[in-house]
Order: structure tokens, then C-alpha cells, then sequence
């Protein structure tokens, strides 16, 4: 297992979204922790970086609106005698409280993050997304045909080019549509918490 590999599955784990979905601080906090236990070689050199900037390869972001965009969370690994990348990895979280549902807005948020992430150009090799959440909601439930085309519930699929549209008077965004196929399995923990990750490719 490459040191790039290793980070890349701890910071993906379910654990890791649980203990940073609330406070900036526990997000450093556990990066370190996380960090012990990689394995590097003495020429690697791994950085963090939060809210990273980026630019789309072509056209615009849904998200942003615009060429910009930022990443979650963004994984680097170089040769620290060279300063040549070696790996690089994206990682977009998103944590959906029942307190706080957002319906059917949060659902259409999560297919702008997969966009962002087909988009982001040469600097990433790896791309990955990460929700969770405390609702049954987003986990197993039947939308309406006004909304569902936006359904990442259990067992659900997407269709490379299949155009997603909101069919209501007043949208909540413009219709969007992704590069890549997906298929979402979503995974239960502590009887309380979904979640789900999914590794996204580069827009083709």
C-alpha cells in the first residue's frame, strides 16, 4: 500500500466524517491522528490543505457559477528533494443533520459536489465523496417525479449524460448533468448514522 493510498483510506472512513462534520478543530485534530499512521518513504513529503482552491478544466462549476471553486479537503503528496508531485487526492464531505433537513435542496447540493469533482482538471488523481447523515431520509425514501431525479437513496443509480431537472414552478437550481456513471451504496453505523462513499472519475 502506497503512503497516498493509506491517507487516502483513512480520511475516507466513516469515522473521520463523524468526528469533523461539527468543528474546524477536530478536523485538524484528527488529520494528525490519521497522519501517524501512514506509512512514507523518507522523500515524501504530504501536505492538508482545507477550502483549497481550484479551477474547472473547462467551462464553469455548477456550484460556483464560475471558473473557481474550492475543495474540502486536498491530499498531496510530493518528493521532497524535487518538489514533483507524485499523487494528489480531492475529497468532497458533506454531513446532512435531521435537525437541520433541507428538502429537496440538500439532495440537489450533493450532485453539484459529484460535478465539482468530475471538473477539477489535471491536479487531482483521486476523487472521492463522502456524505452522512442521521436521517433515514436520504438513506430510503420515494421523492416525487417533481424531484426525484435527484435520488442517491440505497440501491439507486445515474446514467452518464442523463440531464437532472428540477419540474417545479420555481426550480431550485438549473438542471445539471454528470460524466460518469454511479451506483449508491450507502452503509449503516452505530445503528444511527448512513454513509456513503463514492470515488468519482475525471469528467470524460
Amino acid at each position: 500500500m502506497t503512503a497516498m493510498t493509506s491517507c487516502v483510506k483513512g480520511f475516507t472512513t466513516v469515522e473521520y466524517l463523524l468526528i469533523t462534520r461539527h468543528r474546524f478543530s477536530f478536523t485538524i485534530l484528527q488529520s494528525l491522528r490519521l497522519l501517524a499512521r501512514c506509512e512514507f518513504a523518507e522523500a515524501d513529503l504530504f501536505s492538508i490543505e482545507l477550502e483549497r482552491n481550484a479551477v474547472v478544466a473547462e467551462g464553469a462549476f455548477v456550484k460556483s457559477k464560475s471558473e473557481k471553486a474550492r475543495i474540502d479537503i486536498f491530499l498531496k503528496l510530493e518528493d521532497r528533494y524535487t518538489h514533483k508531485k507524485t499523487s494528489c487526492c480531492a475529497i468532497e464531505l458533506k454531513f446532512f443533520l435531521k435537525k437541520n433537513h433541507r428538502e429537496p435542496n440538500n439532495r440537489y447540493d450533493v450532485f453539484k459536489d459529484l460535478h465539482n469533482l468530475e471538473n477539477y482538471g489535471h491536479e487531482c488523481d483521486l476523487r472521492y465523496f463522502i456524505v452522512g447523515t442521521d436521517h433515514k431520509h436520504y438513506f430510503s425514501q420515494s421523492y416525487s417525479n417533481a424531484r426525484g431525479d435527484f435520488d442517491f437513496s440505497d440501491r439507486k443509480s445515474y446514467t452518464a449524460g442523463r440531464q437532472l431537472v428540477y419540474k417545479t414552478p420555481k426550480p431550485y437550481d438549473k438542471p445539471l448533468m454528470l460524466s460518469n456513471s454511479y451506483e449508491f451504496k450507502w452503509e449503516r453505523f452505530d445503528d444511527k448514522y448512513y454513509f456513503m462513499k463514492l470515488e468519482v472519475l475525471k469528467r470524460k
